[in-house]
């Protein structure tokens, strides 16, 4: 089944006084709603970075050790991860949640995505901005600015 452009836009968590998270096609999914900033973060990249988890107060315990020294594999980390992040969205836009997930699910996999998806972060809140901007960093991750949207590469 061939997924229609305008079902590229997943939105995730929109919390009015903070941030909105959404997952998006670069190609298809991206969409101005303003003079807000936004980061577009590659899935791979949002997956693995903590830091920008815990700058939005999404639970990072898939980091913390289990207890009786029991181990979770990489892959099952990232699994959690994904169903942590897709139980956020709304069953409301069932065509794009099962884009989104399919779309996570490629990227733990490393199989090719046919669109450039990312992760977007608009952010409501000025103080957040420049935490999200010190958490990309403190990963050594580099981004370009382009009328007030940071991508990340």
């Amino acid at each position: 089944m061939e997924i229609k452009p305008e079902n590229k836009f997943c939105q995730i968590i929109f919390d009015r006084k903070n941030y909105s998270l959404s997952i998006i096609s670069a190609n298809n999914g991206l969409r101005s709603y303003g003079s807000n900033t936004k980061f577009l973060v590659p899935m791979r990249e949002f997956l693995s970075c903590g830091s920008i988890w815990r700058e939005l107060n999404l639970c990072t315990i898939f980091w913390e050790s289990l207890p009786y020294n029991r181990v979770r594999d990489n892959s099952e980390i990232q699994k959690t991860k994904i169903a942590y992040i897709i139980a956020f969205a709304s069953d409301l836009a069932p065509i794009c949640k099962r884009w989104a997930n399919d779309c996570l699910e490629k990227t733990i996999n490393y199989k090719e995505l046919n669109d450039s998806v990312y992760f977007e972060i608009e952010v409501f809140n000025e103080n957040l901005k420049e935490k999200i901007m010190n958490a990309i960093q403190s990963y050594n991750l580099n981004y370009s600015v382009n009328n007030n949207i940071h991508t990340v590469y």
